[in-house]
């Protein structure tokens, strides 16, 4: 952990060396739809939420670094372990720190209304969190583990201080399952 800690901080560091009106701070919450299933079992789970922070680092050439911290959160409808449903109520949540690298491809602005797209991925740390219960049985389950994602959105600059983003992402973390996230971001640059 110390190592990836260390190659996140020495790829953040060129940031210090330019400007500080670049740097910028985020929110983004979104639905959240997860993907839990195996062989011996699965789970259906309702629409849940995901939502995050991040701060980071506009470069003149279109790069974006940023890190995040993130929490998603879906809970339980029902599961089957074999072909009988079983009701159980509980939920699946995840924590993340991860550091994003983002491009934004500007030579699309002026054919999609002053909307930039731009995509990336991130990569990090997750704790994933499930709880089980119902009459016969509580169960809680605990797994840190590595995390990724792949980030794809449309922003659009409010103000030279502001920008409103639609953004898709991807996220795995090796729990068998796989979330998708749809929401909007909001970023507040420094003055």
């Amino acid at each position: 952990m110390e190592r990836t800690l260390a190659a996140l901080l020495l790829t953040l560091s060129p940031c210090f060396a330019f400007s500080e009106s670049n740097w910028y701070g985020s929110l983004f919450g979104g639905a959240n739809f997860l993907d839990f299933s195996s062989r011996d079992y699965q789970v259906d789970l309702r629409t849940g939420f995901a939502f995050s922070i991040s701060a980071g680092y506009v470069f003149p050439s279109c790069l974006i670094l940023e890190v995040e911290g993130s929490q998603r959160y879906n809970s339980i409808r029902e599961a089957r372990f074999s072909e009988e449903p079983l009701t159980i109520d509980g939920h699946v949540s995840s924590t993340a720190l991860l550091g994003n690298c983002l491009y934004t491809c500007k030579f699309f602005k002026p054919y999609l209304l002053s909307l930039t797209p731009y995509f990336g991925f991130g990569l990090g740390f997750v704790n994933n969190q499930v709880k089980l219960k119902n009459e016969i049985f509580h169960k809680k389950a605990t797994q840190n583990s590595f995390a990724a994602q792949v980030i794809l959105g449309l922003f659009k600059k409010i103000n030279p201080y502001w920008d409103v983003s639609l953004e898709y992402r991807f996220f795995d973390s090796r729990l068998n399952a796989k979330e998708h996230t749809l929401g909007i971001k909001t970023i507040f640059y420094k003055s």
